[in-house]
């Protein structure tokens, strides 16, 4: 399995499309990988938040510019 960083532009899509994208793309990589995703969902921010505690990911960095979420997280167990 590939520990590379992975990207995935969930821009356009809404709430549970962009977590059901990120819980896809995580699925298969082993733990420790990162994760990059744009998102430009209104609900972003408190969804990633409540499924990363529930599932183990770490938050590295959450940030809005404009109207777009960015986010990089670490695959956890």
């Amino acid at each position: 399995m590939s520990t590379r960083k992975l990207k995935l532009d969930a821009r356009g899509f809404r709430c549970p499309k962009p977590l059901m994208m990120m819980q896809h793309a995580i699925r298969e990589r082993p733990q420790g990988a990162v994760l990059e995703v744009l998102s430009d969902d209104p609900v972003f921010e408190s969804n990633v938040r409540a499924w990363c505690k529930q599932l183990g990911h770490t938050i590295l960095s959450l940030e809005k510019e404009g109207e777009v979420w960015s986010l990089k997280l670490r695959k956890g167990s």
